[in-house]
């Protein structure tokens, strides 16, 4: 199966879960639009054994979330609404797969699910996408555009002969990439106070969210609380206070930037955030554009972030 099947599946798992595990305190409704309907028709593709898994994991998820928010296992006559978060949110800086709302009150969270993989986001460059405007509202330096201009036109040839990335130098050109992006993003945080806050913003979306992350092979879920703009953790409308809670304050300063090989790149923050960015083709054919594997390998000490054996 395919990584998207068994993100959309894992989708609809941990739908079904709040379902079950939340209906013992109060009405849920699930909202079965095409977008339930397409992760539904994923999960049914999956074989039994590995939709057990996925239930249990998700289930374990829910859990672990019930002691941070109140709300879900509150008695409330008006219940909770469950429903899939449009695909394409995730460019509007929207991370969240699932969406748990209560109207009555304005209380929402949301759940990004991942199946077997950590990473928050897939950024691309290429000869026309101005990321530094993209990701921070501030234009990407000139010299990054002027320093690779020969690399892209070369790509751009291997894509109208038809090559192949497998033959071609791709150590040197991710390489290439690599250092001229670094010294744009150097130069942009010189530049301007708030590129390393922006950075995090970006990557992590602009809503407060819970990751469940399900780790097959050790038979375990991982959930971590990205409480940045201080919207989780809230009370019930009975008084109900979370059991668990936690903060996280973005960065103000890129520290650091290494190019640990030809493929990857470490970003150091202040406030305990370090950021891996992988760079890759993620084509067989050769094309003037590379993509960005970008992964969290530090965070502060004060995420709330649970792992469970199931």
């Amino acid at each position: 199966m395919t990584q998207v099947v068994n993100g959309n599946a894992f989708e609809y798992a941990c739908v079904t879960a709040v379902y079950d595990i939340v209906r013992n305190y109060q009405p849920v409704a699930i909202i079965r639009d095409r977008r339930f309907v397409d992760c539904k028709q994923s999960f049914d593709l999956i074989e039994p054994l590995k939709r057990e898994q996925m239930m249990r994991a998700a289930k374990c998820g829910v859990k672990s979330i019930l002691g941070c928010e109140p709300y879900l296992s509150s008695a409330n006559a008006e219940g909770i609404e469950v429903r899939l978060n449009s695909s394409s949110t995730g460019e509007k800086g929207d991370v969240r797969d699932i969406l748990i709302s209560h109207k009555a009150t304005n209380w929402e969270i949301g759940i990004s699910s991942k199946h077997n993989h950590n990473a928050v986001k897939h950024q691309r460059l290429s000869p026309t996408i101005n990321f530094g405007q993209k990701w921070f509202q501030i234009d990407t330096p000139t010299s990054y555009f002027d320093e690779l201009q020969e690399l892209w036109a070369y790509l751009k040839q291997q894509k109208q002969l038809g090559m192949v990335w497998s033959a071609v130098d791709k150590p040197k050109i991710y390489g290439e990439v690599l250092h001229a992006f670094k010294k744009a993003l150097e130069q942009m945080s010189r530049e301007n106070y708030d590129v390393a806050s922006k950075f995090l913003e970006y990557l992590l979306g602009r809503y407060d969210f819970y990751k469940v992350i399900i780790l097959s092979k050790e038979q375990q879920t991982v959930v971590r609380a990205f409480n940045i703009h201080n919207t989780l953790h809230r009370k019930s409308p009975s008084g109900s206070q979370p059991v668990m809670t936690s903060r996280m304050i973005l960065p103000k300063n890129i520290l650091k930037i290494d190019i640990v090989d030809e493929s990857n790149i470490l970003i150091y923050f202040d406030k305990g955030w370090t950021v891996k960015m992988r760079i890759h083709s993620a084509k067989t054919l050769v094309e003037p554009s590379l993509k960005f594997d970008v992964q969290l390998e530090g965070v502060p000490e004060t995420m709330l972030n649970m792992r469970n054996s199931w």
